[in-house]
């Protein structure tokens, strides 16, 4: 069957009505993602103080605007003076239900400044005057004014000129700084030398370009967007350079190279993005451009994306997504943000979801349902920015969790799991015999035998394959001592009081601890380690190596970090707390980090009521703040008419409308014979 599918398009505009305009295809398939135009143009702009590029979209697009963050309208760029280079353009197009041709605009505006747009589409080449009557375009000897805000497709052999500059000449050069795709330049005259980095907020990476000689002397531009930091310092083959900064551009000057490689470098950092996100840093050189695809992660800010879930019920098993399995009465820690479910199997009908905003603030239960000896087979069908399913099923005698990513299968004493081309089995069984003080068990492996008499034990083991020779050892022990003595390794165990202590050769440990595990320190050539637990709440971890000093502490709902390196010091303290007030269900969190000299942090709250039993208001605010500030806004509904029905709708100040859906439908077996008596 032939899918439906949608012929989408957006025309970049400087007035309301124009005959003829670029216009960016897009081809996609009802229920696919947001459309997403991606395109780079060239940008000349003459001023002689602040300018800025806005851009303005109809209902249903937003842009990506300077500070990295999609909104309706804002800026695209902002400097000082007179700019020759990159723009980069970015638009997200929420898909119509229904199939066929649709067409958005999008309208641009240059303030206080006079410039000209171009941009290269399908083989064409389009200009665009901003706020200027000053573009001429000289067409076989004929001079043709171009009105601004008006587009024009340039012809083979056109001359445009602004005033009494050349713009683009008649062999189609532009005398600008210009990048034309995301691939390296011809001849690789201009490289990154790692094409790709991944960073979390604070990090800063030191990054290089080669440059292929010979050339004049020259300047270099860098411009690094939204969530990035560049570095002031950079060199060429070691040579410090001057470099000058407007904005989020900088300029490097360059010597005149001699033929051959020459290697810039200098360095970035990554800041705190409001969401996870692919920042770019883009450099331009001489006519030609490359990108460096930046990806920047908030692990500290998201709380390691994890999710606590509590869960009522006793002697209760739940399957985790992943395959794990845990039992009820304790929090259980599970991947957060994207929809997903937990299974209790003892009680199918009541799933509880996750990755909803308020999952960690309901009390879920999973007291026991009715024929819960019952074979049981879960479809799981979900919708969280794309399509995801699972399947579960699960006995007395087995158990089955599959998914996109790969499967994990428990039947007895068989464990088999893979994912992509991966399979990995284990089998886990044995046969066991006594004969006197002889223990014997029997694995598909080996025989293993243990023999214990007074305070001697001695444990062998036979392998089944010829090849491996056996293996034998003795341990001898009183109540304050033991020694264990094995091939190639001896361990040594003493304890006094509420002490113990010992050594092991082979792995050159030492260690010492308190017998009620409050405190315990070990000791290696490679790493030191201490744990001590000062009350029933707080816990205290050190690890010391030759890279790093680190404490961690935790007192809930508080954890903290003090880090050390060769590289600098850093401190990171944060909290998340779920609590309901009356009907009002809440959930607060906070995170602040010192890293590499900057000071990042932000501030969440999630507030939900409950309208009825199956739809609960919600609404999310995000402060963020470093060297400036940001804030995120998010306003949703989840209705959940069945417990095995979830679905949440939003409407987020970076993301636009947002849902997310899910369903599961547990099927019982029949009953045996047994069952039914």
């Amino acid at each position: 069957m032939k899918g439906l599918w949608l012929i989408l398009g957006v025309l970049l505009l400087a007035a309301r009505v124009q005959a003829e305009a670029p216009r960016l295809h897009y081809r996609a398939e009802l229920g696919a993602e947001p459309a997403v135009f991606e395109r780079n143009a060239d940008l000349w702009v003459e001023a002689a103080g602040d300018w800025r590029l806005m851009a303005e979209g109809s209902p249903g697009v937003l842009l990506r605007d300077r500070d990295g963050q999609l909104s309706a309208e804002g800026p695209l760029l902002e400097g000082r003076g007179s700019y020759q280079g990159l723009l980069g353009l970015e638009f997200h197009c929420q898909l119509p239900f229904s199939a066929g041709s649709y067409a958005w605009e999008v309208e641009l505006t240059l303030e206080q400044a006079q410039g000209v747009l171009g941009l290269e589409l399908a083989g064409d080449y389009w200009i665009l005057p901003l706020s200027n009557h000053e573009v001429e375009v000289e067409r076989r000897g004929e001079l043709i004014p171009l009105p601004s805000g008006r587009w024009l497709r340039l012809q083979p052999g056109d001359i445009v000129r602004c005033a009494d500059r050349i713009l683009i000449s008649p062999a189609g050069t532009r005398q600008g700084l210009a990048l034309q795709s995301r691939t390296e330049a011809p001849g690789n005259r201009l490289r990154w030398m790692v094409p790709a980095l991944s960073l979390e907020a604070g990090d800063r990476a030191e990054v290089s370009l080669c440059l292929q000689g010979p050339a004049r002397p020259s300047t270099l531009t860098l411009r690094g967007m939204a969530g990035l930091r560049l570095g002031s310092r950079w060199s060429l083959d070691g040579e410090v350079l001057a470099a000058a900064r407007a904005g989020d551009i900088l300029t490097v000057a360059l010597p005149a190279l001699s033929p051959g490689p020459h290697e810039l470098t200098g360095s970035l950092q990554a800041l705190l993005p409001l969401e996870e996100t692919t920042a770019m840093v883009q450099a331009f050189w001489e006519e030609v451009g490359a990108v460096l695809d930046v990806h920047i992660k908030r692990s500290w800010f998201d709380h390691n994306h994890l999710q606590s879930i509590a869960v009522q019920g006793a002697d209760s098993p739940l399957l985790l997504p992943g395959g794990r399995l845990t039992g009820a009465g304790s929090a259980a820690l599970v991947p957060g943000g994207k929809l997903d479910v937990i299974l209790p199997l003892k009680a199918p009908q009541s799933p509880i979801w996750t990755g909803l905003p308020l999952a960690e603030a309901v009390q879920w239960s999973a007291e026991p349902g009715e024929a819960t000896d019952r074979t049981v087979v879960a479809p799981i069908l979900i919708w969280d920015e794309g399509f995801f399913w699972r399947a579960a099923a699960w006995s007395d005698e087995w158990l089955l969790d599959a998914a996109q990513e790969g499967f994990t299968l428990k039947w007895g004493p068989l464990l088999a799991q893979g994912s992509g081309d991966r399979l990995a089995a284990a089998l886990s069984w044995g046969d066991f015999a006594a004969d006197g003080n002889w223990q014997w068990r029997q694995t598909p492996l080996a025989y293993h035998g243990s023999w214990q008499g007074g305070s001697w034990r001695w444990s062998v083991e036979l392998p089944r394959g010829e090849a491996e020779p056996p293996k034998v050892s003795v341990a001898y022990g009183t109540e304050r001592w033991r020694v264990h003595l094995a091939s190639g390794d001896v361990r040594l165990g003493l304890s006094a009081g509420g002490w113990s202590g010992g050594g092991a050769l082979q792995a050159e440990t030492l260690w010492l601890q308190k017998r009620d595990g409050r405190f315990r320190v070990q000791i290696s050539p490679k790493e030191l380690s201490a744990a001590w637990k000062p009350g029933e709440l707080m816990e205290l971890n050190l690890t010391a190596d030759s890279r790093r000093i680190r404490l961690d502490v935790q007192y809930p709902p508080w954890e903290g970090y003090l880090q050390h390196t060769a590289a600098g010091s850093e401190l990171g303290l944060r909290f998340k707390c779920a609590w309901t007030h009356g009907e009002w269900q809440l959930l607060s969190r906070g995170a602040w980090q010192l890293k590499n000299g900057l000071v990042l942090g932000e501030l969440g709250q999630v507030i939900g009521y409950p309208l009825t039993s199956w739809c609960t208001l919600y609404a999310e605010g995000v402060l963020s703040f470093g060297p400036s500030a940001a804030c995120r806004t998010d306003l949703g509904v989840i209705l959940t008419p069945r417990p095995y029905l979830v679905a949440a709708v939003g409407l987020d100040s970076q993301r636009g409308l947002h849902w997310k859906a899910g369903i599961v439908l547990p099927l019982l077996g029949r009953e045996t014979p047994e069952q039914c008596e």
